[in-house]
């Protein structure tokens, strides 16, 4: 007689949860996408913070203040790409905001 072997039965193991469940990943990134668009909405409510030491050339109004009036770029050949950079200041106490694109006017010829 022939003896059979009998193998062990083996242990299933449970399968275990994962810490953070798909059906909750949804819920996750509304909560995220709503946290980010509440914190840019308070930062764009939130009044522009000045120098405490500023003081304003133009009461109750803004007032733009361009650092160059006039450029002066000399001969330039034609397709030459030139830069010029303006700083613009507001020396008024109320803050200033654009309504339309600002007006620019190249002269040429002087």
């Amino acid at each position: 007689m022939s003896r059979n072997k009998s193998k062990k039965p083996t242990k299933k193991r449970k399968a275990t949860p994962s810490r953070f469940p798909a059906k909750r990943l949804p819920l996750l990134l509304a909560f995220l996408g709503g946290a980010i668009l509440i914190i840019a909405a308070v930062a764009l409510m939130r009044e522009d913070e000045t120098d405490p030491n500023f003081v304003p050339e133009v009461s109750g109004a803004p007032h733009l203040v361009v650092d160059k009036e006039y450029v002066d770029l000399g001969d330039i050949p034609i397709n030459q790409v030139v830069r010029v950079e303006f700083e613009l200041t507001n020396v008024g106490d109320r803050a200033l905001r654009f309504t339309q694109a600002p007006y620019t006017e190249l002269v040429e010829g002087c």
